[in-house]
């Protein structure tokens, strides 16, 4: 999806003896409003998803020392 605009923050906050880990993402897609219906339709879903993902991976990293598959 061609995008415009991208950009990612993350801030790291210790919480009980851990880190809680958040990233802000703002983004906004090219074509105008084909470009946003796009975005509520499925783009938002999917990198929802994709970043969801990630996360759960490092978690498992960090935690239990799993490294990713290269699949």
């Amino acid at each position: 999806m061609p995008v415009r605009r991208l950009k990612h923050s993350y801030t790291l906050t210790p919480d009980s003896g851990g880190t809680v880990v958040n990233q802000r993402m703002e983004y906004e897609l090219k074509f105008g409003p084909l470009g946003r219906l796009m975005n509520v339709v499925m783009v938002r879903k999917k990198w929802n998803t994709g970043i969801q993902g990630f996360f759960a991976g490092l978690k498992r990293y960090v935690e239990a020392g799993e490294r990713p598959s290269r699949a």
